[in-house]
Order: C-alpha cells, then structure tokens, then sequence
C-alpha cells in the first residue's frame, strides 16, 4: 500500500503563496534591476563616448554619397522663384568681381536660359548695361527646388589713369519672362569698363535630407604625424537636434590628409556605428578613425578633414604637420 499523503491545511497553503509572492517578487526586481543598469550602461557610453573611450575602428570600405541626376526644368524661372543674394566679392582671372547668389525656392525645377540681362546702377546717378557674358558664361541653367546658381559679375580689374572708382551699390537685373529685380549692397567699380558676366554656374542639386543630415562634427588629433605611420584621431559626433537621431543602416565618411587639391591621400570607409545605432537630443558619440600616411608624403603643414557621406553631412578638419 502507498504511502499516504495528508492534504495541507489552509494555514500551509498561505505560508506556501506568501513565499511564492515573495520569490517572485524578489525575481522581477533582480530583472528591473539589471534592465535599468543595461540601459544607464548604453546611454553613458553613448553621451561619455567621446575622446575617453571612442568607437573601435574599423577598416570596411564604404561609398561616396551618390550624385544627383540632372533635371531638365519644363519653365523659365520667374522672379518669385529666386532668392537672390549678394555673396562674396574680390578678383577673378583678372577681373574685380562681384558674386551673386540665385537659389530656386520654387515648389518644382525652373530653367535660366543664360546669365541674367540688366545694367549697373551706379551711385553718382545713371546706369551701365552688362556687356553679355564672357567667355563660357553664357548657358542654360536647370535648377532644381532648393538649388543654387551662382553668377559672377565682372569689370576690369587695371586701366590706364585708373584710380577715380566710378562705383554701383546696386544691379538691375532682366529675366527672360520680362520681369526685373533689384539686387542692392554689391560693389563694382566700372571705371576701367562696363560689367558682364565672368561665370555662371549651377552648384550640385540638394540631396533629400536624411535623419544623420542634422549631426555635427568635431575632429581631435595629434599636432604632427611622421611618414609611413598610422594616422590615429577621433571624431565626435553630436546630436544638436530635438529628435533622436537613428542611422539605420551605417554610413560612409571619407577623410583626406594632403597640402593641396591634387597632393594627398583619401579614403572612403564605412562608420562603425553598430555599437551606438541612436543619438538622442544632446548626446555625443565619438569614433576611432585611422589613416596610413604614405611613405612619400610632403613634409610640413597638412589638411586633415573629415566628411559624412549623407545629404548635408557633418564635416571637420584641422591641420597638423607630417614629418
């Protein structure tokens, strides 16, 4: 015959609950516990990520942001479809210019069928019409929305008995629909000869932005680096922003080291951002980054820059010496 079991009284049966409550209880503090001390662990990383413990690097080779296709507007440009603003101003393959700033701010693409028409107003009273364009100036623009056209007006920078400025602090500008527009706070000295346009070209079309679009770059390295070494710096990225930032999928950068436009060293590798897939509002990531310094580097003063490949990206760059 078995051995018999008694049936525990109601007494046992609440010692037996409570100890179980307790048991359980005691487990999903240990879990909240560890759960919170995982997270505050990622998010100090994340924010402390920076020059004390960056990112390992890695050398996985990555792409150049992608060019924009061409457009071919279907309209000419109005005058409500451009921002026009005065940029910079000084000499230009022999000529004192003054750059103009034409933006499309057209909800679609308009065309410009060549520089600009109009004249020079000039202070002393009267005007002085731009000469057409020189040299290759002269063709057509399609400008996308948000693209920029950049037109550089120029007169002659030396004559004979120079030095009485005939100066205009302003330009009339004609579209080809008939419309004009008037563009002050620009300086030309058409003493020497009447305006024309030296340049007219379009800067690249704007790539729709992306959520690493609104990260910021700063760049730390070490004052001089000798031929036949490994480069060692860090970047940080920062999130300036009010939204969380999330790369998706890792980008690529491309960093530079040289003396010159032609003279230099450059490489396009993708971010080593598995470890912190995120920014949040405010916080900071910094990365490792290593470049091999050819053997037949120049010697002295070098650019070191550093660039994200997405729309807009974040940049940095200093200078350091190659010895």
């Amino acid at each position: 015959m078995g051995a018999m079991h008694s049936r525990p009284d109601s007494d046992q049966v609440g010692v037996m609950n409570e100890m179980k409550r307790k048991s359980g209880g005691r487990r999903a503090a240990i879990l909240a516990i560890g759960a919170a001390a995982l997270t505050a662990l990622v998010a100090a990383f994340v924010v402390t990520g920076s020059a004390a413990a960056p990112i390992s690097w890695v050398d996985q080779a990555g792409a150049p942001l992608p060019a924009v296709a061409p457009i071919q507007a279907q309209r000419l440009c109005r005058a409500a479809d451009l921002q026009i603003r005065v940029g910079r101003d000084g000499a230009f393959h022999g000529w004192a210019a003054q750059e103009l700033v034409l933006t499309n701010t057209a909800g679609d693409a308009c065309a410009l069928a060549g520089p600009l028409a109009g004249a020079a107003v000039l202070d002393a009273g009267g005007e002085r019409a731009l000469a057409g364009s020189a040299g290759a100036a002269a063709h057509r623009l399609d400008l996308a929305p948000g693209q920029t056209a950049r037109m550089l007006v120029g007169t002659p920078g030396a004559c004979a008995g120079a030095g009485n400025p005939v100066v205009a602090s302003s330009l009339r500008l004609a579209f080809d629909t008939g419309e004009t527009a008037a563009v002050s706070g620009v300086w030309l000295n058409v003493e020497c000869g009447a305006p024309r346009t030296v340049l007219f070209s379009a800067d690249a079309i704007p790539a729709a932005a992306v959520p690493a679009s609104g990260l910021r770059a700063t760049l730390t390295a070490p004052s001089s680096v000798g031929r036949g070494r490994t480069l060692s710096y860090v970047v940080t990225l920062a999130n300036p922003t009010a939204n969380t930032i999330t790369f998706g999928s890792c980008p690529s950068y491309t960093e530079w080291l040289g003396s010159g436009p032609s003279v230099g060293i450059s490489r396009t590798l993708r971010l080593n951002c598995g470890a912190a897939p995120r920014l949040g509002p405010g916080q900071s990531v910094a990365f490792e980054m290593r470049l091999s310094v050819p053997q037949n580097s120049t010697l002295g003063p070098a650019k070191l820059s550093w660039h994200l490949e997405v729309p807009d990206g974040a940049g940095a760059g200093t200078t350091i010496g190659v010895s």
